[in-house]
């Protein structure tokens, strides 16, 4: 069968002939097998090229998401920079629309909430099929509390 085809209906149903023919069994009814060809999402192909299939979202969701298992710029590791109270992090994201990043900030590691989506934004410069985000946070006024912060990404995946 087809990569990404499903069986939608398949089956034989067999019917005894009640006491004529000395017993015979008849097919009465049947149905064939309905093969449909349903595209792989992107995700599930990315899957498949890489020898994943099974793998659950969360055991592998940052590799799909980054590209990598951690976020990168450009193929290379992406690292927080600070300027004066302005804390950045730049960071390529893949095109899929069934991925959604969040920024989020702890003052715990235990705690954690989104930041409005105004403090990530679209840039460019990012490879074919993937899509440049910055993370911009102005540490202390009106962004994240101090004295101590901590920021992540929430990476959701909706099928």
């Amino acid at each position: 069968m087809p990569a990404g085809a499903t069986i939608v209906q398949a089956g034989v149903e067999y019917a005894q002939n009640a006491g004529t023919d000395n017993g015979s069994v008849y097919v009465d009814t049947f149905s064939i097998a309905k093969v449909t060809n349903t595209p792989l999402s992107a995700y599930d192909q990315w899957l498949a090229d890489n020898g994943l299939t099974g793998k659950t979202f969360d055991a592998v969701g940052a590799r799909y998401a980054f590209g990598a298992s951690r976020p990168q710029v450009g193929g290379v590791a992406s690292t927080p920079s600070l300027s004066g109270t302005t804390l950045s992090y730049s960071f390529d994201q893949r095109t899929d629309s069934t991925l959604a990043v969040t920024a989020q900030y702890s003052t715990d590691l235990v705690n954690w909430a989104d930041l409005p989506a105004g403090f990530l934004a679209n840039t460019t410069g990012a490879a074919a099929g993937f899509q440049r985000k910055l993370l911009s946070v102005s540490v202390g006024s009106g962004g994240v509390p101090t004295p101590k912060s901590f920021i992540r990404l929430k990476v959701i995946r909706t099928p």
